[in-house]
């Protein structure tokens, strides 16, 4: 009972550690997450600025530009979603290249050796102290 000070404030020592690298985590995810959004809405905004400019002066049509626009965005959204299947083709080529070491390796021991063959074996089989 006499120490129950100094392990409560050791446990709120180590709260905090966790606490700060929670918020640091959040941080780091809030900021990715709002790079994104705003790169998406900075694309939105080119988009329809230069799609205005093409409907006054190349008789472009709403519908048309309306369609560019979809059509880049939904690429780039794709070639972003891409760049995560990274790290599952390089875990694939390891363990594709444990998996073809292990095939290719010298073995010690000849496969295509029959071994000895013997033609006459007899003998009795007698089971002792085998209790049920």
């Amino acid at each position: 009972m006499l120490r129950e000070k100094q392990v409560l404030e050791e446990y709120n020592k180590s709260l905090q550690k966790a606490y700060r690298s929670g918020i640091d985590e959040v941080l780091a995810s809030g900021f990715g997450v709002g790079s994104s959004q705003f790169i998406l809405f900075c694309n939105y905004a080119l988009a329809l600025w230069y799609g205005g400019k093409m409907i006054l002066e190349k008789d472009y049509t709403r519908g048309s530009v309306l369609t560019i626009t979809l059509a880049v965005l939904t690429a780039s959204m794709s070639i972003g979603d891409v760049s995560l299947c990274f790290a599952a083709f390089a875990a694939g080529k390891a363990g594709a290249f444990k998996m073809l070491e292990t095939i290719n390796r010298n073995l010690e021991i000849d496969v295509y050796n029959r071994g000895i063959i013997f033609y006459d074996i007899c003998g009795d089989i007698e089971i002792k102290t085998c209790m049920f």
